[in-house]
C-alpha cells in the first residue's frame, strides 16, 4: 500500500491560503459543495449540516495545499498515512493558535474525507 505524506505545502504557503481569503477556510475552496454522501457511514450521521460542509471546505483547502496527497473527488482518494492527524496538526498549529481552523475542524475533515464509500473500498483493496 502506498501511502502519502503531509510535507509539501510550507507554513508561509499554508498561512498564505488563509491570509489571501481573510482567514476564511471556505473562501480558500473552489468548491463547497459536498464531495462525499456515503449513506453507511457513522460519522456522516453524527455530523450536522453545517460541519458537514465545513469538513468539505477544509478538505478542499487540504487538497489545494497538498495535491498529491489530499483530492476533493472521492474516487480519486488514495490511503492517507497512519497518523496524519498529527502531521496536520503540527503544519497547522500557527492557523489552530490564530484560531482560524481547530482541532476539531481537522478531525472532521478526515473523519468525512475517510468515511466515503470508494476511499473505504480502496482501503480494502490493499
Amino acid at each position: 500500500m502506498t501511502t502519502i505524506h503531509v510535507n509539501t505545502a510550507s507554513p508561509g504557503e499554508i498561512t498564505a491560503l488563509f491570509d489571501a481569503n481573510g482567514g476564511d477556510v471556505a473562501a480558500a475552496t473552489d468548491d463547497p459543495s459536498s464531495p462525499c454522501a456515503s449513506p453507511r457511514s457513522t460519522w456522516r450521521s453524527r455530523m450536522d449540516e453545517k460541519e458537514a460542509i465545513r469538513a468539505d471546505q477544509i478538505i478542499a483547502a487540504f487538497a489545494r495545499l497538498w495535491p498529491k496527497c489530499f483530492f476533493v473527488a472521492p474516487e480519486e482518494r488514495k490511503p492517507l498515512m497512519l497518523h496524519i492527524h498529527v502531521q496536520l496538526h503540527k503544519h497547522l498549529q500557527p492557523m489552530i493558535e490564530a484560531r482560524r481552523i481547530s482541532e476539531r475542524d481537522i478531525q472532521i475533515a478526515l473523519a468525512r474525507y475517510t468515511s466515503c464509500d470508494s476511499y473505504r473500498d480502496r482501503i480494502a483493496r490493499c
